[in-house]
């Protein structure tokens, strides 16, 4: 793979080779070099360099990147987690999978969904794509992986996404309220698939970063392994990610809040 830092490494070889003959040239021929001819080698191959390390930053590294995809088994000891996620984007958070779905069952825990109804502003949205839990089959499905009795927490889950309007309007105001819906701050979406559980963090802003989790039967949640991504080191794999579930699959998912969308 063809390295920034190689790239570097020669152009500033070639300029010092310049310089070189440049130097022996007074040496030999007794004249000394013109300084603006000196400048101008250096600010050529400055140029150069910069040229090139565009270009293979837009065509050859989006092609080719490969990258080490670090794991544990603990997102609490990290930034992913919620609310402190909260507090660490700057674009957009968008999530994947059931293991979203605890930060919509208020009935259990209200606090880490408020704590995100605060993050989001005209700059900062919040995208949520979840497995279709009203459907019998997709619950029973989750019913094999979840530590919980699954069932009577999709109903939880449900009755809470239906009681958002009521928990924005008690905490943040009725113009809170509008402003979220009138500029698509958040939009809680559910598809047939069975999901696995992803994050992403600001994407496509060129320093994205987020995690896969793969739901696998009869291994609980608080036990499976944790990839994290990097937009700039894992480049390929976080964009075909990304694009597979928010490009793809989230636009034509069922709207499940705010209730503007698909009917339910």
């Amino acid at each position: 793979m063809i390295s920034p830092y190689n790239i570097l490494l020669n152009l500033i070889l070639s300029a010092f080779g310049s310089l070189v003959v440049l130097g022996i040239d007074y040496v030999f021929s007794n004249k000394p070099p013109i300084l603006p001819q000196t400048l101008l080698v250096g600010f050529t191959f400055f140029i150069f360099y910069l040229i090139i390390y565009k270009i293979q930053k837009r065509y050859v590294f989006p092609s080719y990147s490969r990258g080490t995809i670090p794991y544990n088994t603990n997102i609490n000891a990290t930034e992913f987690s919620f609310p402190t996620i909260a507090d660490k984007y700057n674009k957009e958070i968008f999530l994947v999978g059931p293991n979203q779905n605890f930060l919509l069952n208020t009935n259990h825990n209200e606090a880490n969904f408020v704590k995100l109804i605060q993050s989001i502003d005209s700059t900062k949205k919040v995208r949520l794509l979840i497995s279709d839990i009203r459907n019998q089959t997709i619950c029973s499905v989750y019913s094999n992986v979840s530590a919980k009795n699954f069932e009577n927490e999709a109903k939880e889950i449900l009755s809470s996404i239906d009681s958002i309007d009521i928990l924005i309007n008690k905490k943040f105001g009725a113009d809170r309220l509008q402003e979220i819906k009138k500029h698509d701050l958040l939009q809680i979406k559910c598809t047939s698939l069975y999901l696995d559980s992803f994050c992403f963090v600001d994407a496509t802003s060129g320093q994205g970063k987020g995690y896969f989790m793969l739901v696998t039967k009869d291994t609980p949640g608080g036990t499976r392994p944790i990839f994290y991504l990097s937009e700039m080191k894992d480049q390929e794999l976080f964009n075909f990610y990304y694009d597979k579930y928010r490009r793809n699959i989230f636009e034509d998912a069922d709207q499940l809040w705010p209730q503007n969308g698909k009917a339910r």
